[in-house]
């Protein structure tokens, strides 16, 4: 999200020869000392046209509409997913209501412009009746498609790429004597959150039994960069080691500039052999040439685990609710993290639940 800045390390073009050198340079990044109280949000909606519903809105139509919605919003970035979602990133702040009223006050605007034109956004986990059909043609998105189908989750890897909608929370880390309570929290209160948010029970007009199709897809796709982070005692480590050892989705081929040095991207491709990124930084030669600092972290861009630290906390588990329920669902989620004592009474009930 923009604004909450990712601390970098070295020269981006600078190989990378050693693979403990890479763990402790992903390991210095994994979170940033910092207060508790800034929170940033991220919801994603179904392009939807009012006029035929059952229709995926073709690119043309979607960079129009972008065009129009300009530069009105006052405290978001939009951007579109590879099906045509479009998604309202917040600024960094100072709170949940001054979030949540930045966050409003853009869906109004972006609401409105699509209005004007005959289009709506449909706030929820999974597309209810469409079909996967990828809509932007984005090279990212190309070969995300071409490397799930050579995992063998190319069905379901698409239809998380193109169906699918959630709402995000960015938090501070929060101060680094209590990181470790901090995770454990979130991992103690992700189930319960994730049924919380649960608001996907169709897929292309039929159910699979789940009241959130959008966790089911997740916990089948590609499970070393979606599964959960085991964060223990050291989270800086455990990041690490899951980065390592996530297969490389994407690799930008690049030219030789002035002095042999690497300049900029032909192409963005996905490898045609599964290696992990230890595994490229121990052999080269396996992709053709070695890792670089930027490539570290496009890398790292690839990994979707329910909760991903880039600094900061990024919560990706929750389905998208619609508009009259989500800046409660963000209230919650948002207090239970950042307000021990509200937390301390769920964890009550928590244990006399189980």
């Amino acid at each position: 999200m923009a604004d909450f800045a990712t601390p970098q390390a070295g020269s981006c073009h600078q190989p990378l020869v050693d693979v403990d050198q890479v763990r402790a340079c992903v390991a210095d990044q994994t979170l940033r000392d910092a207060p508790l109280g800034r929170v940033g949000l991220e919801l994603e909606g179904h392009l939807v046209d009012r006029r035929s519903i059952g229709r995926r809105v073709g690119w043309d139509e979607v960079r129009d509409l972008v065009d129009r919605v300009g530069d009105r919003l006052a405290r978001s970035r939009l951007s579109v997913e590879p099906g045509g979602q479009l998604e309202l990133s917040t600024l960094p702040a100072p709170g949940l209501e001054a979030a949540v009223t930045a966050l409003i006050e853009d869906e109004r605007i972006l609401g409105e412009v699509l209005r004007e034109r005959g289009y709506g956004l449909a706030f929820l986990g999974l597309d209810p009746a469409r079909s996967p059909a990828r809509v932007n043609p984005s090279a990212r998105y190309r070969e995300m498609e071409r490397y799930f189908d050579r995992s063998g989750c190319g069905s379901v890897g698409r239809l998380i790429m193109v169906c699918s909608a959630g709402l995000q929370l960015n938090l501070d880390a929060g101060p680094r004597a209590g990181w470790s309570d901090r995770l454990d929290r979130l991992d103690r209160l992700a189930p319960v959150l994730m049924a919380l948010s649960a608001c996907s029970p169709l897929s292309a007009g039929g159910p699979s039994g789940w009241a959130s199709m959008r966790q089911q897809a997740w916990w089948e796709i590609d499970p070393p960069r979606t599964a959960a982070v085991t964060f223990g005692g050291d989270p800086g480590r455990a990041w690490a080691d899951y980065a390592l050892a996530a297969p490389v989705m994407l690799v930008a081929e690049v030219s030789a500039g002035p002095d042999d040095a690497p300049s900029a991207s032909k192409r963005l491709v996905s490898p045609e052999r599964t290696v992990s990124f230890a595994d490229w930084v121990r052999h080269p030669s396996w992709l053709g040439r070695p890792p670089t600092f930027d490539d570290l972290s496009y890398h790292l861009t690839t990994l979707f685990p329910p909760v991903r630290p880039r600094g900061y906390l990024e919560l990706r588990f929750l389905d998208a609710v619609p508009v009259g329920w989500w800046p409660g669902l963000a209230a919650i989620v948002g207090t239970l993290l950042d307000d021990p004592g509200t937390y301390d009474a769920v964890d009550t009930l928590l244990d006399g639940s189980s």
